[in-house]
């Protein structure tokens, strides 16, 4: 497609639709990974420009004669649309290209301004009618959220857009695309009012999750970490893959986490490849900027290697590190604008922090950290089964499903235990669980107390495991560690610790913004918990509010979302041309983690 000539040698004014006011050049070849230009067209809500290439039949190129080739039926519904819609724009060498440009007029001016939907039907007919090897260009003018559906959209999408179902209103968007696998890679851009703005990736990088997606997009919460199964040893199976093993019965976990830190860097770039490439985010590294998150107190040799891999190895354009709970500090505040004060209990896999905030800065001299999480929760209930019914010290995946589906916070410790220690019926606490086999049961599940049988075996043939005060005793760790030998304050106390080092005036901001997130806040009974023992340690005459987040686990990536939004975003990241001339040194001036 080199030496295409402008529109203008080939379409008379007469000819060209009235709303187009300025000339659209397309350069390049419709297979090189840069984005194929096209400047200053303007006029249309949408206008899409395709790129459909088909042998010259009358026209005589570089001055030698072709013969007439066989014309073939045209589909007819393209015919249709092309007449309303097309004209021809550019010769080739050889080729005959069309480019055809669907308008959807909103803008006000001479013309009409549509007041239905169905103004769109022309364009969806435009796009199913493309065909595979056309090459598409797309973009927005003046308003188009309110007039595309979602079918529109959806066709858009089947083209390579990413970003079309979170246009919004008056947002500028431009986008090529293809019918097919026509273009090695698609390039997008979408921005509000004030200008294209850089594609923000927020990675929530826990040590049993990572909770990853773009800050226009929703998030996706996947393993972190990489498996082997027992049948297949020699295969390994990272992140969301877990789910393509048959038999996940004796799953070996291999991760990048230990103890809360990450120091397995090989295992966390396996999971990072198949996160940022072509099955999941598809990341375009040097128009992205990522927000990613880390431990507090993290060690210096790790973040040095972080800030190498995301600069040098990955190549983003900027980053911004920071840790989850100023993450979910951000937004609760972003929700709560009037609150001076909160306090983050981020209850996790490895360990639980309670950190507080004032006016968005982290107060270090309140941080306290408990050496308890669901990663020792799910090995104190491993070694109880095994210990009472069935060794099951091998079976972590199995276990830490029992863990989350039937453990609960008990709010009367004492009670419940007397409770559990009865007969029959009227043990209410006393549940069976029943396993999964992998075959005919994939995932197991809790009996409901109707089906359970408290006298002789069940005939299904099912294996069952009878959890009684097991439910609520794994879980008691997180309030009372020093159960399981684990010298340490419970989270209630750990609360009142952290508030107590506050200056005094701002306490009672503190004991009334509460919050908190984290995987084992999801225990039935944790907020009614930690509400009743730190209201029974806090001064009588200060109110006590704890909130959990309808996502507890994602509220964190949420305030990563928010942040990308923020003005002053642009002032947290480095850059990479930052990192590039001042080193790992520019880093630890900027990032307070």
């Amino acid at each position: 497609m080199n030496g295409l000539r402008r529109q203008d040698d080939v379409v008379s004014p007469a000819s060209r639709p009235s709303d187009v006011t300025e000339t659209a050049v397309v350069r390049g070849s419709a297979h090189q990974d840069s984005p194929v230009g096209a400047a200053g067209v303007t006029g249309g809500t949408l206008q899409t420009l395709v790129l459909r290439c088909s042998p010259l039949e009358d026209e005589d190129v570089g001055g030698a004669p072709r013969k007439r080739e066989k014309s073939t039926r045209k589909n007819e519904t393209m015919e249709k649309v092309s007449k309303k819609f097309a004209w021809i724009l550019l010769y080739g060498a050889g080729l005959l290209v069309f480019i055809l440009i669907a308008f959807l007029i909103m803008s006000t001016s001479s013309y009409s301004v549509p007041d239905s939907l169905s103004e769109v039907e022309p364009l969806i007919e435009f796009l199913q009618a493309l065909e595979k090897g056309n090459i598409v260009l797309m973009a927005t003018y003046d308003e188009p959220s309110t007039r595309l559906t979602d079918e529109a959209r959806k066709l858009i999408a089947e083209l390579g857009s990413t970003a079309i179902t979170s246009v919004g209103y008056r947002d500028n968007w431009v986008f090529v695309g293809g019918k097919g696998d026509v273009l090695k890679s698609t390039f997008e851009k979408s921005a509000g009012l004030a200008g294209f703005i850089m594609a923000t990736l927020v990675l929530d990088n826990g040590a049993y999750t990572a909770k990853v997606g773009y800050s226009h997009q929703s998030v996706s919460v996947i393993p972190n970490c990489q498996f082997r199964s027992k049948t297949s040893r020699l295969k390994t199976f990272t992140a969301n893959q877990l789910d393509e093993i048959k038999d996940p019965s004796g799953l070996f976990y291999i991760l990048p986490f230990q103890k809360g830190y990450l120091v397995n860097w090989d295992v966390q770039r396996k999971v990072w490849d198949h996160l940022f490439g072509k099955e999941m985010m598809k990341v375009d590294f040097a128009d992205t900027s990522v927000i990613v998150s880390e431990p507090l107190f993290n060690f210096s040799s790790i973040q040095e290697s972080m800030n190498e891999i995301l600069f040098e190895e990955y190549q983003f354009q900027s980053v911004l590190r920071i840790n989850a709970g100023s993450l979910s500090a951000h937004h609760y505040f972003q929700t709560n604008p009037s609150e001076l004060c909160c306090l983050v209990v981020d209850s996790g896999y490895s360990f639980t922090h309670i950190t507080p905030y004032c006016r968005g800065t982290k107060m270090k001299e309140g941080i306290c950290r408990i050496n308890v999480g669901g990663k020792l929760l799910t090995n104190h209930l491993k070694e109880i089964i095994s210990y009472r019914q069935l060794h099951v010290m091998d079976e972590t995946h199995v276990i830490n499903q029992v863990k989350e589906d039937v453990c609960y916070v008990s709010q009367d410790f004492y009670q419940d235990m007397n409770i559990a220690q009865l007969k029959g019926e009227e043990n209410s606490v006393m549940r069976d669980y029943v396993l999964p086999d992998f075959s005919s049961i994939r995932k197991g599940f809790c009996k409901s107390p109707e089906d359970m049988v408290f006298t002789g075996k069940y005939k299904t043939g099912e294996q069952i495991l009878r959890l009684t005060n097991e439910r609520f005793a794994v879980p008691e760790t997180l309030f009372h560690p020093s159960d399981i030998g684990i010298q340490e304050m419970g989270i209630p106390e750990a609360v009142v610790r952290s508030i107590r080092t506050m200056p005094e005036e701002m306490q009672p901001h503190f004991y009334k913004n509460i919050v908190v997130t984290g995987g084992n806040c999801l225990f039935p009974g944790f907020r009614e918990r930690v509400l009743r023992d730190v209201r029974a340690l806090a001064p009588a005459e200060f109110p006590v509010s704890v909130l959990l987040p309808p996502n507890a686990v994602g509220y964190a990536w949420e305030g990563g979302k928010l942040l990308a939004d923020n003005p002053d975003y642009d002032e947290m990241v480095v850059t990479r041309e930052e990192y590039e001339e001042n080193g790992h040194f520019i880093c630890e001036e900027k990032f307070d983690v």
